[in-house]
């Protein structure tokens, strides 16, 4: 910059055209110079914005993920501990059901296995209401009211504070029978 000055008050006090000519020209090449820097790093920070913003949102995406993954992580419960507790069940029942008087000795009874089933639920005999909402089950696969005694089995779960087991059948009513009021009720109990 010194040099410009120098050459232009040469030029001046000699009256040297050439030279004012040549100064001025180093000026406009400078100033287009200027502009044209100011210009490529204005784009540049216009796409650093961009790609921080793009990064931001890929950030933002990953970190819902990971929550789900940490969620579904925190609720696994191993089929192994499921099939323990079913079988825990079925000897208990197995125990009930020796104490029931045999077919000869009862008095005819008028009502199903699903209304026995009801019946223990409402007086909350909950471990009763398990086995006969699961011999519902086992008998009637295909009846409409699979859900219903599903999600029945994992309310008296949790009415006997055993949390993962009632989780496998609230899961079961979600995952299965998505779009029934038993899944929306199995959604809120497995909030609780």
């Amino acid at each position: 910059m010194k040099y410009f000055l120098y050459i232009f008050f040469f030029s001046v006090f000699f009256g040297c055209e050439s030279v004012q000519k040549t100064v001025s020209d180093s000026g406009r090449q400078l100033e287009e110079a200027w502009l044209e820097g100011r210009s490529t790093l204005s784009n540049k920070l216009s796409s650093f914005t961009q790609k921080k913003s793009s990064q931001d949102d890929l950030q933002q995406s990953l970190d819902s993920i990971k929550e789900r993954l940490d969620f579904l992580e925190r609720n696994m419960v191993s089929k192994a501990d499921v099939d323990s507790s079913i079988e825990l069940l079925r000897r208990e029942l197995s125990e009930i059901k020796k104490t029931i008087p045999k077919e000869e000795e009862q008095p005819v009874q008028k009502k199903t296995l699903l209304e026995q089933a009801e019946e223990h639920f409402n007086n909350e005999k909950w471990k009763q209401s398990i086995f006969a909402y699961e011999e519902f089950r086992k008998q009637n696969p295909q009846s409409d009211k699979f859900a219903e005694a599903t999600l029945k089995i994992g309310l008296s779960f949790q009415k006997l504070e055993l949390k993962e087991e009632a989780k496998v059948f609230l899961r079961e009513v979600v995952d299965q029978f998505p779009r029934s009021k038993e899944a929306d009720t199995a959604a809120k109990a497995l909030e609780n």
